[in-house]
C-alpha cells in the first residue's frame, strides 16, 4: 500500500483489524543532506523524475516512535515524499516470515 500521510484513519483501521504493518524505502525529493543520512541508510540517490526534479531513496535506520507525526514532521522539513507498506494479517504472519529468504532483494534492479 502506498503511503503518503494519509488522515483517513487506514492505519488505524489496519491495525485494529489484526494487520502488521511494515514500512520499505522512503522516497525523497531533492538530495541527502548529513540530517538526513543521520536518519536514513540512502539505498539510491540520483533519480531523475519525469518533473525533472531529482529524488532518492532510504531507509529509516532506527524505529519511529510515533509514526504519523514524524512522517508529516520529516515531509514538511526534508521532502519525504512517500513510502510502501506492506500489511500482513497477523493469522499469516508465519508464513510470510518463512518467505522472506527466496524473496529477490534485486527486483529494482530488472
Amino acid at each position: 500500500m502506498e503511503f503518503l500521510h494519509s488522515g483517513n484513519g487506514l492505519l488505524k483501521f489496519l491495525i485494529d483489524s489484526g494487520y502488521m504493518i511494515f514500512d520499505t524505502e522512503y522516497m525523497f525529493i531533492g538530495e541527502p543532506t548529513t540530517e538526513t543520512e543521520v536518519l536514513f541508510e540512502i539505498s539510491e540517490t540520483e533519480i531523475a523524475l519525469s518533473t525533472n526534479a531529482k529524488a532518492w531513496f532510504g531507509y529509516k535506520r532506527k524505529s519511529w516512535g510515533d509514526f504519523k507525526q514524524e512522517f508529516y514532521e520529516l515531509k514538511r522539513t526534508i521532502g519525504l515524499v512517500q513510502t510502501n507498506l506492506v500489511c500482513i494479517n497477523k493469522k499469516q504472519l508465519s508464513e510470510f516470515v518463512s518467505i522472506l529468504p527466496y524473496l529477490n532483494t534485486s527486483a529494482r534492479e530488472e
